[in-house]
C-alpha cells in the first residue's frame, strides 16, 4: 500500500515504488491516485518538458457535453469562456459568458 509522500504505481496487482514527492517521476506505467493532486510547477500530458502549468501535447482534450472552460475574475466570480454542447440537431460552439449561457 502507497505510503504518504512517496510515488507508487500499480503493475500487475503489484505496488512498484517509484519515486519520493520530491523527485521528477517519468514512467510509461499508469499512475493512479485518489483524492486531490497538488503540483508544485508544471504538469505535461504526453511531454515530459511542459511549457506552462498545464501542457497537452500530441493528443485532444475530450469534455463531456455542455461543460465549460471557465476563468476567474479579479473579484473571484467564475465565468465561462467557451462552452461546447452537441444537443441534438444542433451542434454549437459558445464563446463569452453573456446573460443566458452561464
Amino acid at each position: 500500500m502507497p505510503v504518504r509522500g512517496l510515488v507508487f504505481i500499480m503493475n500487475n496487482s503489484l505496488w512498484k515504488y517509484v519515486s519520493s514527492k520530491l523527485q521528477p517521476v517519468v514512467s510509461s506505467w499508469p499512475v493512479y491516485i485518489g483524492g486531490d493532486l497538488v503540483v508544485l510547477g508544471n504538469v505535461g500530458i504526453g511531454t515530459t518538458s511542459p511549457g506552462e502549468l498545464l501542457h497537452v501535447s500530441g493528443g485532444n482534450i475530450l469534455l463531456d457535453n455542455a461543460q465549460q472552460i471557465r476563468i476567474k475574475d479579479a473579484g473571484g466570480t467564475e465565468n465561462n469562456v467557451l462552452t461546447l454542447t452537441s444537443a441534438a440537431y444542433t451542434d454549437e460552439l459558445i464563446f463569452g459568458a453573456g446573460s443566458g449561457i452561464d
